[in-house]
């Protein structure tokens, strides 16, 4: 997969002002690590498994072929979903639950928020969200 900065404005579906980047991990980059609530963890896994509904509602592509887990190489990811935040929309892999589990990765409080507050990725509410953001 391809390693993009937390938080930077440049993912591989999305870029632009209104883009977070948030989880696009690669070994040789710095990982920040700690522990997060589970709460956080059990959603984040919800979120993760439902990405294609996401993708819809933000009207991107499929990607083409798995992302294979650099730091174990044991999982593999098929996709993207986006958070809606603020002002912001964070887009993350759907290997980002599994960094968080297994690998201890800590995502950036304010995603983690994001998270917690997002709502179904079926619903007008996240529908209407994500159009706000995704074309701001």
């Amino acid at each position: 997969m391809t390693y993009y900065q937390d938080l930077g404005t440049e993912t591989m579906i999305a870029a632009g002002s209104h883009v977070r980047a948030v989880g696009w991990l690669e070994p040789n980059h710095p990982l920040s690590r700690g522990d997060t609530p589970r709460e956080f963890r059990d959603r984040l896994a919800e979120l993760s498994r439902n990405w294609s509904e996401s993708s819809r509602a933000c009207g991107w592509p499929v990607t083409a072929g798995p992302h294979l887990c650099g730091f174990c190489g044991e999982v593999r990811g098929y996709g993207e979903f986006a958070v809606p935040g603020e002002e912001v929309i964070y887009v993350a892999p759907t290997l980002i639950s599994h960094y968080v589990g297994a690998h201890g990765y800590m995502p950036p409080p304010e995603f983690i928020e994001a998270v917690l507050n997002c709502a179904p990725f079926s619903s007008e509410e996240y529908k209407s969200r994500v159009a706000t953001l995704a074309y701001s």
